[in-house]
């Protein structure tokens, strides 16, 4: 039986082809007397890829071989790039978004319009929680847009003026505690209205909405203008002062010169409410004047 001596050279020349030298070469005695069949490489895994036989019938082993080999590596770096963490990791600081909504809601609840409401309070609307935006590094601003008007429901730019900045808009809700009038009762139309008819009510509302009635003694002898229900809130246009004189009733006529005072017949040529200056006719000398409505029903006649 013919026993070979097989060593293996590494090539470490880049190239993929295989040499296939005499190992009893005097370069490959010379190698082996040196006790070693590898160049010393910088990287275990770079010579151990690079491994080439000294005969030809290795070809083809050690050609998938090294292949497979340079795979496991590639695997390897991909690995371990991927759990490696950083040495000094930086952390990006979001700003909160109850601070912004707290800026916008005390910016509404100190300013003109609103300070002087009773009891006023300012709801901020909800803000997308996927914006995301950096900690201002100084305190924040707030303003009322140049298109923005008082009103229960106002809006509120909130901004950041440090070296990288940014806006925001804010939508805000503001309601007080006003003392309103109510109905006691449902009442029909041309109605006057009396103390038992009304109570003062504490209600939470959006302020600058509609004009509602908060003196009682305002509403006091009004006539209601259409039917209106129990609980109702009476605002201005629910109710009208009274006519105290129709069209063609008869009235008295008062005219005044210096300390005399002349009384006479007449006829309204129109209505009448307290205040008002009406058209009247004299039923003796059938001349039409004006004068102004009393509230005992007479007119002051003009001169």
């Amino acid at each position: 039986m013919h026993i070979v001596n097989r060593r293996f050279q590494p090539e470490l020349t880049g190239t993929d082809e295989f040499r296939d030298e005499d190992h009893h070469s005097p370069t490959r005695r010379n190698q082996a007397s040196r006790g070693g069949n590898l160049t010393v490489s910088t990287s275990f895994s770079s010579v151990l890829c690079q491994f080439r036989p000294h005969k030809r019938g290795y070809r083809f082993e050690f050609h998938w071989f090294r292949r497979i080999c340079w795979l496991v590596l590639v695997h390897l770096a991909l690995v371990s790039s991927a759990t490696a963490k950083p040495a000094n990791p930086v952390t990006t600081q979001f700003q909160s978004h109850e601070t912004i909504r707290g800026a916008a809601i005390k910016h509404v609840l100190d300013s003109p319009e609103v300070s002087y409401l009773n009891s006023a309070q300012a709801v901020a609307g909800k803000i997308d929680p996927r914006l995301r935006l950096r900690q201002c590094q100084r305190e924040l601003d707030a303003f009322h847009p140049v298109s923005s008007r008082p009103g229960a429901k106002v809006t509120v730019g909130i901004s950041c003026n440090d070296e990288a900045p940014w806006t925001l808009y804010v939508p805000i809700e503001v309601t007080a505690e006003y003392t309103l009038l109510s109905l006691t009762r449902s009442l029909p139309r041309g109605t006057r209205l009396t103390a038992t008819d009304i109570t003062l009510r504490a209600v939470r509302m959006h302020p600058f909405e509609r004009p509602y009635i908060d003196s009682l003694d305002f509403a006091l002898g009004k006539e209601l203008s259409r039917s209106l229900s129990a609980g109702t809130q009476l605002t201005h246009n629910m109710v009208k002062v009274p006519r105290v004189i129709l069209r063609g009733e008869s009235i008295t006529m008062i005219a005044k010169s210096g300390g005399l005072e002349v009384r006479s017949s007449g006829k309204a040529l129109e209505d009448g409410v307290v205040g008002q200056k009406i058209a009247l006719q004299n039923v003796s000398s059938r001349q039409k004047v004006e004068g102004w409505v009393q509230k005992d029903g007479s007119v002051h006649v003009l001169r």
